[in-house]
């Protein structure tokens, strides 16, 4: 959930159009009309990584008794 507030401000502020926006050569079926970067699939994976890395690293260790 805090991943999607985030890209949603990034792309607010990013501005960047969709292809089909700028070319009138591209025709879609059914495109988002919101901003296309930062990708929200590579953005959640990119959060879902580093939540990864920091709990192998930084997470509390197993307890083998």
């Amino acid at each position: 959930m805090l991943d999607k507030i985030i890209i949603s401000f990034f792309k607010l502020a990013y501005h960047h159009p969709r292809p089909w926006v700028i070319s009138d050569k591209i025709i879609p079926i059914s495109c988002s009309k919101e901003f296309g970067n930062p990708s929200g699939h590579s953005s959640a994976s990119s959060v879902f990584s580093l939540f990864l890395i920091l709990d192998a690293f930084h997470g509390t260790p197993l307890r083998s008794d």
